[in-house]
């Protein structure tokens, strides 16, 4: 199996496993990981860039 492939299949994976927990990443996530998938970015650029966005965009708490 080629790496590309490696990586589809591992992105596949963790995208499933996301969604059983009934979550969807955004429109966002999904650039990057087609980006990792194609060998632009490492898996640690994706978290690295991951984290940098939410510095960015903290998700805000519920109110009391």
């Amino acid at each position: 199996m080629d790496e590309r492939r490696a990586r589809q299949i591992a992105l596949e994976e963790a995208l499933a496993s996301v969604r059983m927990e009934g979550l969807e990443p955004p429109p966002s996530f999904h650039e990057l990981a087609a980006r990792f998938v194609d060998g632009e970015l490492t898996i640690e650029q994706v978290i690295e860039a991951i984290h940098a966005g939410r510095k960015r965009h903290p998700a805000t708490e519920p109110a009391a």
